[in-house]
């Protein structure tokens, strides 16, 4: 069934084009091709209906005479359809056929059942039969008669073999109604059948209802790539802004930060982030309390026996909010574009660091509390320059980004209908800008004094520094510490020591801005460490991100060294909950390349396989990101 325009969750590609391919792989070439007349594909149609079945026919036929009569016939036909009883269907199509032999709408619907039924030839004899009377048939729900034709005879070639006949015709009958989304389906097994790729067709027919609107990855940083043509293991449906009237939306404005231009300036603003944060901390927190409150009410109207229509589609809306599933590709390349300058962020502060740290240890080295403040002040002026240009773009990037993000999401939310579903809508958006706003503010004064050692008027008489925000909270998702992590190995022991085959288990713990992870695995390893060596076996994994979710992670582990250079895959089922249940439960693939400690890439793709109904976000202000308790 194609999709409805209400409709608009995305869609897992990949899933469905498999479960698709083995549905009809059996189609092309299914059937030996044997040409024929019209009278010889009459005689084989009647030489498979038993006596009983003529006679019937010949009755049908005799009531098919008259004009309604004739109508009355295809009122049955139809609702003997409806519960798939083919054979009735032909037996009334073909004695309406003989009634009126001429009727170029009974013969096409002939055909349609011919090929339903099996009998492909005596079916493309009754097409052949239509083309040469140059006659056109009315085509059922307004679809476009040459398109219909076409489509059938596409199909029909399909079905014989005729793969490069049925590729053309197919591909012109979707192209003239793309409201026919078998048509599309049928190019797609064609083109699979002749070596193609079968994406752009059978995507087409699936989301047909969106008008030959484009596609694209949803949620997914790789808005440059065509879903129609890559293959991705992402979902995809049409753009927001191809679906929806977003006009109604608002521009989102940050409040204007100073830069400072001295360490002077920047320890005030170190002392008046620490003092203005439970203020934006509260504000927030109301923010979600009311939000989480009018989810519950709408969670009980939803979860009800009859959830009304209105109710449904206002929380499709509220998803289409959350980033994960935002399908708006201005969106896509603005995020794109701040992970861009993050990480030009990242490097700028490590390459001040590192031109800072042996000016730190001269001045600490300064007996003398007067010049050591002074020096600890120029390493603090220098620094802050040094790291302007980059700060100022990454802070241009965010405040783009927001904007553009509360238009989009505020004018999702204006198209909701319930008064509590914008009600609950407004409380997530301003929640999400009161943590958008801690985390430019609390980022902006860190990374300006990150590593760098600022002194305040206060602690000059006594030569003591101002402590580095980011040293006395190592668990700050800033800039200068989200790409780290902590990974150490609690247990690992041989269960025997043997030089080439060894089993042995293992209990780490990894800690990064995103999650804490306890693994225990099991492996059986062939070789020796250090040079090569490859084990296999099992791992069991809890971790808990940042927004309190916990996670249960299981299944097969594979492991290989070559000289310093290792890779892990993992791959198994997970389920996530939190204080409130379940909240998903999927398969999944991680994999990790490292040479010694250092991590050079990772890959981590799952598939959903049930979800529960979506939750507020819980988001901490103080570092933009989601909820992990307090950090001491």
């Amino acid at each position: 069934m194609p999709n409805s325009p209400l409709i608009f969750d995305p869609f897992p590609v990949d899933i469905l084009l498999d479960e698709f391919r083995a549905a009809t792989a059996h189609l092309p070439g299914s059937v030996r091709r044997q040409d024929l007349t019209y009278q010889q594909a009459l005689f084989n149609i009647n030489g498979l209906i038993p006596g009983p079945g003529l006679e019937m026919i010949e009755q049908l036929k005799a009531e098919s005479m008259s004009v309604i009569g004739s109508n009355h016939l295809e009122n049955y036909s139809v609702a003997a359809g409806m519960p798939g009883r083919v054979d009735t269907m032909l037996a009334i199509t073909l004695a309406r056929h003989q009634a009126s032999p001429q009727d170029p709408t009974i013969l096409f619907n002939l055909a349609s059942l011919l090929t339903q039924r099996g009998l492909v030839n005596e079916a493309v004899a009754m097409l052949d039969r239509l083309g040469a009377s140059k006659s056109t048939p009315e085509a059922a729900f307004g679809y476009s008669p040459p398109a219909m034709l076409d489509y059938m005879r596409g199909y029909t070639a399909l079905l014989r073999g005729e793969l490069q006949v049925a590729q053309s015709l197919l591909q012109r009958s979707f192209n003239a109604d793309r409201s026919i989304a078998d048509a599309s389906y049928a190019l797609a097994v064609a083109q699979e059948a002749l070596g193609g790729d079968p994406r752009k067709a059978f995507i087409e027919g699936f989301l047909m209802a969106y008008g030959g609107r484009p596609f694209m990855y949803c949620g997914a940083e790789e808005y440059e790539k065509d879903p129609l043509t890559t293959e991705e293991d992402q979902n995809v449906a049409p753009p927001t802004d191809e679906i929806f009237d977003l006009s109604k939306g608002t521009d989102g404005v940050l409040p204007q930060l100073p830069h400072p231009a001295n360490n002077d300036q920047l320890a005030v603003m170190v002392l008046e982030v620490e003092r203005n944060r439970k203020k934006i901390d509260d504000e927030f927190q109301a923010h979600v309390k009311r939000a989480d409150a009018l989810h519950k009410k709408l969670l009980a109207r939803l979860t009800g026996p009859n959830p009304k229509p209105t109710d449904l589609t206002d929380e499709e809306l509220m998803d289409r909010i959350d980033e994960a599933n935002v399908c708006l590709k201005p969106l896509h390349r603005m995020k794109a574009q701040v992970d861009t300058v993050t990480e030009e962020l990242t490097q700028t502060i490590q390459r001040s660091a590192e031109l800072a740290a042996p000016r730190i240890l001269e001045s600490a080295a300064i007996r003398l509390i007067p010049a050591s403040r002074a020096a600890s002040r120029q390493i603090a002026n220098d620094g802050i320059m040094f790291r302007r240009g980059a700060i100022q773009r990454w802070e241009t990037a965010v405040r783009i980004r927001f904007k553009s993000w509360h238009k989009y999401s505020t004018g999702i939310a204006a198209l909701m209908t319930d008064p509590e579903w914008q009600e609950y809508a407004k409380e997530t958006i301003d929640g999400r800008a009161k943590a958008e706003w801690m985390g430019l503010y609390v980022g902006l004064v860190h990374n300006y004094g990150s590593y760098l050692p600022v002194v305040t008027e206060d602690a000059a008489d006594s030569g003591q520094l101002l402590p580095d925000p980011n040293a006395s909270q190592m668990a700050l998702c800033n800039p200068t510490t989200q790409k780290g992590s902590i990974e150490v190995d609690l247990v690992k022991v041989p269960i025997r020591s043997l030089p080439i085959t060894r089993p042995e288990i293992g209990i780490s713990v990894e800690a990064n801005c995103d999650k804490i992870a306890v693994e225990m695995d099991g492996t059986v390893g062939v070789g020796l460490d250090g040079v090569a060596r490859i084990a296999a076996g099992g791992f069991a994994e809890a971790s808990q991100n940042r927004g309190g979710d916990i996670t249960i992670f299981s299944g097969p582990k594979l492991t290989g060294n070559v000289g310093a250079t290792t890779g892990t895959v993992k791959d198994g089922v997970y389920v996530t909950f939190d204080s409130e249940g379940i909240k998903e439960v999927g398969t999944k693939v991680e994999s990790a390349q490292r040479v010694g400690t250092a991590k050079l890439q990772t890959f981590d793709k799952g598939f959903v396989v049930w979800a529960a109904p979506p939750r507020p976000p819980r988001i901490d202000p103080k570092y933009g990101l989601a909820i992990w308790g307090e950090v001491k």
